[in-house]
């Protein structure tokens, strides 16, 4: 299990250097979007090399936390 998850770790650092490298090339690198999106994968990274030392049941409850505050605080705001 833990070798899966440093491996997928190791993905994501690679995936996010290749999107900077894109983003970077098209002149997009200054836009929020790009650091919303880098700073969410290494947080992304930062808690899978985390998350390998934790038993599987605390996992679930953090990943359900997580996906409740995400939901919570990407909800576009309504502007009337």
């Amino acid at each position: 299990m833990n070798e899966l998850i440093s491996q997928i770790s190791s993905t994501i650092f690679h995936l996010s250097l290749i999107l900077a490298i894109i983003m970077i090339m098209i002149g997009k690198a200054g836009t929020p979007l790009f650091g919303k999106v880098l700073v969410i994968l290494i947080i992304v990274n930062i808690a899978l090399n985390f998350v390998g030392s934790l038993p599987p049941e605390q996992l679930i409850i953090i990943a359900i936390i997580c996906a409740l505050f995400l939901i919570f605080k990407l909800k576009p705001k309504r502007r009337y």
